[in-house]
This record gives C-alpha cells, structure tokens and sequence, in this order.
C-alpha cells in the first residue's frame, strides 16, 4: 500500500518580513501541540515550519553579519581617530 504524495508548501512569498515569519512558525507550533491535526496535516505544518525556521535563520544570519560589519567598521574609525589625537599630542610637544 503506497502513501499518498503529500503537497509541497507553497513558497514564502518574496516579502516576508522576519516578525511575520515568526509569528506564523510559533502558530504553527501552537496548532501541531494540540494534538488535533490529522497525520497529512500535521506533516504540511511541519515542512512550512521548516521552510520558515531556515528562513528566520538566515535572516537572523545575514543580520548578524551585517552588525559584525558595523561593529568592525566602528571600530575601525575609532582605531583612526585615536591615531589621529595621538598624533596631535605629538605635534604639541
């Protein structure tokens, strides 16, 4: 006896905010913890809810990069402001 083919979620649209995407993993969550799904539906909740952890992890990803960046570029200018003011101490002697 051969198991039914189960539907693919349907793609995250392009838009997805990351608060969306959350709130709607943690629902997704909520319905699959009352134990009140039937079997199909319980495994499509769960391949969205994968599509939208990877999501939520590579924004928070990219996220993270993008303040390594900053924090290195901030500190990078801080870097040339003190040699600057050291060099001024310099000159002043």
């Amino acid at each position: 006896m051969s198991a039914a083919p189960t539907q693919s979620p349907a793609p995250l649209p392009d838009d997805l905010k990351f608060e969306d995407a959350l709130e709607r993993l943690e629902e997704i969550v909520d319905e699959m913890e009352t134990g009140d799904l039937a079997l199909d539906d319980c495994l499509q909740h769960f391949e969205t809810g994968m599509q939208l952890s990877k999501f939520c992890a590579e924004r928070l990803k990219q996220t993270e990069r993008k303040v390594e960046i900053l924090m290195k570029n901030a500190n990078a200018d801080d870097a040339w402001q003190t040699f600057e003011g050291d060099d001024a101490d310099d000159d002043e002697a």
